[in-house]
């Protein structure tokens, strides 16, 4: 998106619901047309491949949250590392204390107390680090969240963007399904449990069909699963 408008403006707001709607229109055709059975030739080694190159990505993606240096949004994988490399002197000590060590805190109850709830555990223990920092070090500390729900808005459904935005949906709502589907049978996998990938790509293509209207980026869903 960063590529056809300035993120964050309203014309970029507008062009991502676009994008929202299509991807749902996609998903929802691969559903009514029974595609699901697709799935079945994606090999377990192509959802290992998946998953650690979308853990990399994520963990990229996260790396000016955990250090305090910023950069511009839009960044590829490269130009994220070196934007962080080249402005290492920006390094906020603070910021990057309190990120390792709520992920050390998350990995170590992981590991050696597992019945116990690492992650809601480790955000408790580097919020009480982040208090002790205070407001001077930097740190950024969320506001009052807003209680009210999101106006409706209305997708760009100008033809020229729809011809625009078309051969990128097509891509998110394939990226989405294959999202789900191999998160859910790595998972089914272990459990021994059946995925219904038909079910999956009605549930993502409406709700990102809905979402559209009620200012959302295409997401994926849950996918259902039966003993």
């Amino acid at each position: 998106m960063s590529g056809h408008a300035e993120p964050g403006s309203a014309e970029f707001v507008s062009m991502a619901l676009t994008l929202t709607l299509l991807a749902g229109i996609y998903q929802l055709a691969f559903g009514l047309a029974r595609l699901g059975k697709l799935v079945d030739f994606v090999s377990h080694t192509v959802v290992i491949g998946f998953t650690a190159g979308a853990a990399i990505l994520i963990a990229t993606s996260q790396v000016k949250h955990i250090t305090g240096i910023p950069a511009e949004k839009g960044l590829s994988f490269t130009e994220s590392w070196m934007v962080t490399l080249s402005n290492l002197d920006q390094l906020n000590w603070a910021i990057f204390c309190v990120g390792m060590m709520t992920l050390l805190m998350a990995v170590g109850i992981k590991r050696y107390l597992p019945k116990i709830p690492n992650l809601l555990v480790a955000m408790v223990f580097g919020s009480l680090i982040a208090l002790a920092f205070g407001e001077g070090s930097g740190i950024l500390l969320v506001g009052a969240i807003p209680t009210s729900l999101p106006p409706l808005s209305m997708p760009d459904l100008s033809l020229d963007t729809i011809r625009l935005l078309a051969p990128e949906a097509f891509a998110i709502a394939l990226l989405g399904l294959i999202e789900a589907v191999s998160i859910s049978r790595a998972i089914a996998i272990k459990s021994q449990q059946r995925i219904y990938p038909n079910q999956e790509f009605l549930g993502q293509g409406l709700s990102n069909i809905v979402g559209s209207f009620s200012p959302a980026m295409p997401v994926p869903v849950r996918l259902p699963v039966q003993v």
